[in-house]
């Protein structure tokens, strides 16, 4: 029972912050928004992922896809509460250098009807990146003291901690699955718990929101 509904936690996870982002609507800064289009698109995809592994229909190239939009959005939200210019400047052509690697990744590595592994690594990886590039200006900033209350702290927290705890399994995929079935139910169980995880984070960070003036 309890597996079963972890089968879908990716797509009902969603729908705690999304709710809680409509909910706060008058009381978050402007650059929470740009998570709105990021929950309702893993709500869509991830949906029509289920339904087409509930059909037993092969649903991979859907991620794909979605690492190449979780990948802009949320780089476009960290180009909104991370300070340094250089990283503001850099941010699109990372996201264009991303593009070019998994356009080439489907090509010569892992065919669109596989689990790409190598591309989502990547993604996590410099994501992971850009969280300890806000923990490194949040640290230096007078507002360390109060970390606990600050919204965006908890919000990135939520994204560092499913990146992280998520990067090595994702990275071992095509390396492991094919030789233990079992490594590949575990897979998706662990991913599955952490993604609840990260937008159990999330939700928090915008219901304890405080604009700051």
């Amino acid at each position: 029972m309890i597996e079963s509904l972890l089968n879908y936690s990716d797509t009902y996870g969603s729908f705690f912050p999304l709710i809680a982002l409509i909910i706060y609507k008058n009381k978050v800064a402007k650059e929470v928004f740009i998570l709105l289009w990021y929950f309702i698109i893993s709500i869509l995809i991830f949906g029509y992922s289920n339904y087409l592994a509930d059909k037993r229909i092969n649903n991979l190239f859907l991620y794909h896809i979605f690492s190449i939009l979780e990948l802009t959005l949320l780089l476009a939200y960290f180009k909104e509460i991370i300070e340094s210019t250089l990283v503001k400047k850099i941010t699109t052509w990372i996201i264009f250098g991303f593009l070019i690697f998994s356009f080439l990744n489907v090509l010569f590595l892992e065919k669109i009807n596989s689990l790409n592994s190598n591309s989502q690594s990547l993604e996590f990886l410099l994501l992971i990146v850009f969280c300890f590039i806000y923990y490194r200006e949040l640290a230096n900033s007078e507002e360390v003291i109060i970390f606990y209350s600050k919204s965006t702290f908890w919000i990135v927290t939520g994204f560092f901690i499913y990146f992280s705890c998520t990067l090595i399994v994702f990275s071992l995929y095509k390396y492991t699955g094919k030789q233990n079935q079992s490594f590949i139910s575990n897979f998706w169980i662990f991913q599955e718990i952490m993604y609840l995880v990260k937008n159990l984070f999330i939700t928090y960070g915008i219901l304890c929101f405080k604009k700051t003036k």
